[in-house]
């Protein structure tokens, strides 16, 4: 693997200095070359509950235990009801949450491990 190094930024106080770099190259040499293989799909079709309720997603069988990260997005405008969105998910569901009072579509888009 090529090392990767990074240019900590210098302010006056030296607070991102030699010690930040040492950090740096620690973390970027202990990267497994593979932690970057990923594909995004999409789960569609479901709604918001709203109100700080979850909407439970079952994932689907060909993404289960490839999972890494989720995020969802409305699919059409919210005109300002949608609030903060949460998804998060276990071996079985996801769980996508708003804390406004929008009930319209979302898709979760979704990265697998290869």
């Amino acid at each position: 693997m090529e090392q990767l190094r990074l240019n900590p930024r210098e302010d006056n106080e030296g607070q991102f200095g030699e010690s930040s770099l040492k950090w740096n190259e620690l973390f970027v040499n202990n990267i497994n070359e593979t932690s970057f293989a990923t594909i995004k799909k999409s789960v569609s079709g479901y709604s918001f509950t709203g109100s700080f309720l979850e909407t439970v997603v079952p994932i689907p069988d060909e993404m289960k235990g490839r999972v890494t990260f989720a995020s969802a997005l409305a699919t059409e405008d919210p005109d300002g009801f949608l609030g903060e969105v949460w998804t998060r998910h276990d071996a079985d569901n996801f769980y996508v949450g708003s804390s406004g009072s929008y009930t319209g579509l979302f898709t979760i888009s979704v990265f697998l491990r290869v």
